[in-house]
């Protein structure tokens, strides 16, 4: 049987923007695929931007709007295909993300998980950067940091029907998934680029509140400590990710002139680990914190 592909697309008040990412679809040279499109409750023109297609391998819900996780399990209890992708609807595929996941499963029957590299740049295609990941233990560095786009990670079948994104979490919701996974299976990292992220100003990240940044901390770090406890994962050190968190509330709060906040974040996230202070993201916060102030 020849595999069958089901990508699923959330999107919100994006009718402007999904546009090019169906017709990237449309131009895959793997053809066997459906997209499954959940609209979480727009208020725009998604429905008829969606419908001007007449595409029968597009098949497009639209539910009450309750975030990105609510509508990537949604998306999932609708899926049809042997492999399951998801994408984000402000972003861009290449005409060979299908084709490469195609080829890489075919020549190693034992992958469950696989992951791609991805171009990262602006809306008109200016490339900023290729992310390449080259993790000798992709597995375990998962556990640090969250080098995997939603839109390059593929899953057989019966791994995704095992797959449930916290609906508390709008923030890292798949930074929380991938690691629960790799508690149960292997990944393996195709050094092959197939996506284009597009950074833009209403992004999600770009446009968050401290104080809702610190309540998706608390609940990320409580949801994972329980799923570790139920795994009995001993040697799980979860300071790695509390620490990420940590520095990305110092980094959000110093932006915003909270100085205090950020101070007082940044410096827990060097007592949870020392490396944190040796980032790029520990070089913004000074920055904001002593240069911009």
């Amino acid at each position: 049987m020849t595999p069958y592909f089901s990508i699923i697309i959330p999107t919100y008040n994006r009718a402007n923007l999904i546009n090019a990412l169906l017709q990237g679809f449309i131009n895959q040279t793997y053809k066997n695929f459906e997209i499954i499109i959940v609209d979480d409750g727009s208020v725009d023109n998604t429905e008829l931007v969606i419908n001007s297609y007449n595409e029968p391998r597009f098949k497009y819900f639209k539910k009450p709007n309750g975030g990105v996780s609510s509508a990537r399990n949604f998306g999932l209890k609708k899926a049809k295909g042997n492999y399951i992708n998801f994408f984000d609807s402000d972003d861009l595929v290449y005409a060979n993300h299908l084709q490469e996941a195609f080829k890489f499963f075919s020549l190693n029957k034992d992958a469950e998980i696989i992951i791609f590299d991805y171009d990262w740049g602006n809306r008109i295609q200016t490339k900023y950067k290729t992310i390449s990941n080259r993790y000798k233990y992709p597995n375990n560095a998962i556990k640090k940091k969250n080098y995997i786009s939603t839109n390059c990670i593929f899953f057989l079948a019966n791994i995704a029907n095992k797959i449930k994104f916290n609906e508390v979490l709008t923030i890292s919701e798949d930074w929380e998934c991938w690691i629960k996974l790799s508690l149960k299976t292997k990944f393996y990292l195709v050094n092959t680029v197939t996506s284009y992220i597009v950074e833009h100003k209403n992004r999600g990240m770009n446009n968050i509140q401290i104080d809702y940044l610190i309540n998706q901390k608390t609940n990320f770090i409580e949801s994972l400590k329980a799923e570790i406890n139920t795994k009995l994962e001993k040697n799980f050190n979860i300071d790695y990710i509390e620490a990420h968190f940590c520095s990305l509330i110092a980094l959000q709060a110093a932006i915003n002139r909270n100085k205090k906040i950020a101070i007082n974040y940044f410096i827990q996230s060097i007592k949870l680990s020392i490396f944190t202070f040796f980032t790029k993201r520990a070089l913004a916060i000074i920055k904001h914190l002593i240069i911009k102030w």
